[in-house]
């Protein structure tokens, strides 16, 4: 994908600026850019000033990426302009230079760069509330604060992490729920990210195993979350604040059970709660559970990537209600979240990382009663 936009970019600015001394050093800039991807950066990483080498290259794909879609979205501009003079009208007959223009593109890119890198941090709070009848006596509502994707990595550590926490420690959740690719690093020196996550004031703390768990040590990223205080839910369940928890590992763990396997004896008389950090739903476990929360998709990251996303996982972003399922008779949700990090360059756009608050409160009361206009099956209540 690299260097694909990188011959991209070449091509058009050799189609603005011509050829030039400036051809040879783009050529060997891409060159090693491929050397560097393909053959020297496990090397690179070993080192000790690898870090800064791996944390600049991360920097640059964000804004070679970027680079990439502006200056696509330009030749769409282009063409059209060209298509209009075709006909030319009163107003028309210039043509901007093309040397300006490609100086304007990169112009445009730096500018949607720098507010990709601010929004990759920009954190929102989403509220949904989810009414039952499920709920035992004397309880009318149970709090859970999920998110997915956080990425632990040489770009996302410890600090961003301490602000997550307060976040989640600010809602006064029931239950914390980490739903997959939670790390994405070397974890043995990780212990003041162990600490951000002991200091998680939920009761009840939660957590499944994502595909970049599974890619970057299982056993290693096991040992951290479990000695960060988060239980791990691997195709089993528990009982927390009332309803029923369960999880399941990605399929990319090796013999991982799927979700109707996890559901099984689970009290279809209680709330269900199902983490899985895929979207895509087994038939045999629709109608086994009330709600499933996932992540995986980032909410593409990067736009115009996010319509594709339900192309390739068969769900949309947010909240939607599944097929009626055969195995159980409850009405089935999803929620797939953007996640709150990122994998790769530091950057998203039109894609800001969530945090996602779930109500669920028990049908009839003051709190699960929607306000006009709003779904009475599940109420989106508002982002911060």
């Amino acid at each position: 994908m690299l260097e694909i936009s990188h011959i991209y970019l070449y091509a058009a600015l050799r189609r603005s600026l011509g050829g030039g001394w400036w051809n040879w050093p783009a050529v060997t800039h891409i060159a090693c850019l491929f050397a560097y991807r393909h053959l020297f950066r496990r090397w690179v990483a070993a080192q000790s000033w690898g870090t800064v080498v791996q944390n600049g290259y991360d920097y640059y794909l964000g804004f070679a990426i970027i680079a990439c879609i502006v200056f696509a979205a330009g030749d769409a501009i282009r063409i059209a302009f060209r298509l209009a003079l075709a006909r030319p009208a009163a107003g028309m007959r210039r043509r901007p230079r093309p040397g300006r223009w490609a100086a304007a593109l990169f112009g445009v890119s730096l500018l949607v760069y720098l507010y990709a890198l601010h929004e990759a941090r920009a954190y929102q709070v989403v509220r949904i509330e989810i009414p039952t009848a499920l709920l035992p006596e004397g309880r009318n509502r149970v709090r859970i604060a999920a998110f997915s994707d956080l990425h632990l990595a040489r770009l996302n550590a410890e600090k961003e992490l301490r602000r997550i926490v307060e976040i989640i420690n600010a809602e006064s959740p029931d239950i914390v729920a980490a739903v997959g690719d939670t790390v994405d690093a070397d974890l043995r020196r990780r212990e003041g990210e162990r600490r951000a996550f002991r200091d998680l004031q939920a009761p009840h703390r939660f957590a499944v195993v994502g595909n970049h768990e599974v890619y970057r040590s299982m056993r290693q990223g096991l040992d951290f979350l479990e000695e960060s205080g988060l239980t791990v839910l691997r195709g089993r369940w528990a009982e927390a604040a009332g309803i029923i928890v369960a999880g399941v590992d990605d399929p990319a763990v090796r013999g991982a059970a799927d979700s109707a396997a996890a559901l099984a004896g689970v009290d279809q008389e209680k709330f269900v709660l199902l983490l899985a950090h895929r979207p895509p739903v087994p038939d045999g476990a629709r109608g086994r559970f009330d709600l499933q929360l996932s992540g995986h998709t980032h909410g593409g990251q990067i736009f115009p990537a996010r319509p594709f996303m339900r192309l390739v996982n068969g769900h949309p972003q947010g909240l939607s209600t599944l097929p009626p399922g055969t195995a159980g008779g409850k009405t089935s949700r999803l929620y797939v979240m953007n996640g709150v990090g990122f994998s790769g360059p530091p950057v998203r756009l039109l894609a800001r990382p969530e945090i996602l608050v779930v109500d669920v409160v028990r049908s009839g009361s003051a709190a699960s009663s929607p306000a006009d206009g709003d779904h009475p099956e599940a109420v989106v209540a508002g982002r911060k």
